[in-house]
């Protein structure tokens, strides 16, 4: 996913933002092996990748996955 539009200078502060604002206070950083499709699921608290990523707008994301309260996984970016 790449913007199509120029990043915006305020912040956006919505009902959106404020879902993931909420489950990302709870939520427990680490990494997972979600990517080995051939693997037993896991999640290692605490731990981090690597590398980032570079959005073509400048913005970079973290090194880490969120374990959310509901069992989701997502990164930061």
């Amino acid at each position: 996913m790449e913007p199509t539009q120029q990043k915006s200078t305020e912040p956006i502060d919505d009902k959106y933002t404020e879902i993931m604002q909420k489950a990302f206070d709870n939520a427990v950083s680490g990494t997972a092996n979600y990517s080995s499709i051939d693997k037993e699921e896991r999640f290692t608290e605490g731990s981090g990748y690597r590398g980032i990523h570079r959005c073509s707008c400048g913005e970079t994301s973290g090194n880490k996955d969120y374990l959310l309260e509901n069992g989701m996984i997502k990164h930061d970016f």
